[in-house]
């Protein structure tokens, strides 16, 4: 599940342990939190219909922001620009073939996630 949130580019930003502050905002919004918060959701419903654990990690991508600053202790949430997403790439999956299916198979339907 991934949330888009529009931001007028080109903008600079900061994400902190909690929140993203746009560099001409003065109200930062909670997006680390929420991507915490969703990533434990997904992950809640995922195992619940399926019989082994599913390692969901949050990610926040930052699309147009010409310049993006993490805090150092910001550690369990990804942050990336957008022209930095290759970089999941090399990471290697925890689940074998059999149970990307078994998950494809479950989380494609909207049903699923009516009541998460």
């Amino acid at each position: 599940m991934a949330n888009e949130v529009d931001i007028d580019p080109p903008q600079a930003g900061r994400v902190g342990r909690e929140r993203f502050r746009e560099s001409r905002s003065r109200k930062p919004t909670p997006y680390a939190r929420r991507s915490r918060a969703e990533a434990k959701r997904v992950g809640r419903v995922l195992e619940r219909h399926c019989d082994f654990p599913i390692p969901v990690e949050p990610v926040l991508v930052f699309v147009g922001v010409t310049e993006l600053k993490a805090v150092v202790t910001q550690l369990d949430v990804r942050v990336y620009q957008e022209r930095q997403v290759s970089a999941l790439a090399p990471l290697s999956g925890v689940l074998t073939a059999d149970q990307v299916e078994q998950v494809y198979s479950f989380a494609r339907h909207r049903q699923a996630w009516n009541q998460a």
